[in-house]
């Protein structure tokens, strides 16, 4: 079936319950409507944050397809050659933001799994969930077929990654580390110094808002806030992210379960990702760098309009 073809037949498929659209970053700040989009074609896809939100929330069509396949630019067949050292049981699959971005997470999600007792390796190669829209056009034999062909190396082990989203394409071929964490939580390192933190779920565990915020708990620190909203991502949009960092205000750490998020944060806020704060809580415990004092004021009361 041809792009176009296969655009069409999403686009059918939508009832026009309008569902997405409060879910949707984008839409709320005057960019893309995938509603909209999905019942006239019309929008700019460009303005797209590729939280995939729409989707998420779609039961009968799969908007975030129809998105990404209209920012590709043609079929890329990925590249699928993996390796994985000896001796280990649970094998991490960093995905492409910790491979290219923030490598740092791979060796800190392999920290914090050892320090529970797993014997962990990275997966080596350009491994990847085919989430990016340069993979939208890939048949889904094609999909299963480079995935399997990946992961092939991990083959019989444990296969977790510190990215949600990875997981969810992913589909039950490998585990978020969230929920390897959850079983462990009776076992996770506590902070001897009691500290407020921010904590973030990304857009990829919006919906498991009280896991994350037990689990971190469950570490000794006090949990002042959770967030669900989106950080932007790489659309261009700063409101997002300034009201992220709004909610941050007060808190000495922020902490996250997105390695975008984790990036994106960087710099602008005392920020940890869920694994670097297992890490470092099992070699000994947080510096108190003092409390975020945000340049954007303090959060509102009210649910403000980048919150989905």
């Amino acid at each position: 079936m041809s792009r176009e073809d296969e655009i069409g037949r999403l686009m059918t498929k939508c009832i026009s319950c309008g569902k997405c659209t409060p879910y949707c970053p984008s839409s709320a700040l005057g960019g893309l409507d995938p509603h909209e989009l999905m019942v006239s074609g019309e929008g700019d896809v460009e303005e797209c944050i590729q939280c995939g939100n729409c989707s998420r929330i779609c039961r009968r069509s799969d908007p975030f397809r129809v998105i990404r396949m209209m920012l590709s630019d043609g079929l890329v067949i990925p590249v699928t050659e993996s390796s994985l050292t000896e001796g280990c049981d649970v094998a991490i699959v960093p995905g492409c933001t910790v491979r290219e971005r923030i490598p740092e997470l791979a060796d800190s999600t392999v920290s914090a799994l050892s320090s529970l007792g797993y014997r962990c390796g990275v997966l080596q190669g350009e491994v990847c969930c085919l989430r990016p829209a340069k993979y939208s056009l890939l048949s889904d034999m094609e999909r299963r077929t480079s995935v399997r062909k990946s992961l092939s190396p991990a083959a019989g082990k444990r296969v977790v990654t510190p990215c949600p989203e990875c997981a969810q394409e992913f589909g039950g071929e490998a585990e978020n580390l969230l929920d390897v964490l959850m079983e462990n939580i009776e076992k996770l390192p506590r902070s001897g110094i009691p500290m407020k933190v921010t904590v973030y779920t990304g857009c990829a565990l919006s919906s498991r808002k009280k896991d994350v915020s037990s689990l971190v708990s469950a570490m000794g620190l006090d949990v002042a806030f959770v967030s669900t909203g989106c950080c932007g991502r790489d659309s261009g949009w700063s409101e997002p992210l300034e009201e992220r960092l709004r909610e941050s205000h007060g808190s000495v750490y922020a902490v996250t379960f997105c390695p975008r998020c984790t990036v994106n944060y960087s710099g602008k806020v005392p920020v940890l990702h869920i694994s670097q704060l297992v890490d470092r809580l099992s070699v000994g415990s947080l510096e108190n760098v003092g409390a975020y004092d945000c340049p954007y004021g303090q959060r509102p009361a009210s649910k403000d309009r980048t919150r989905w």
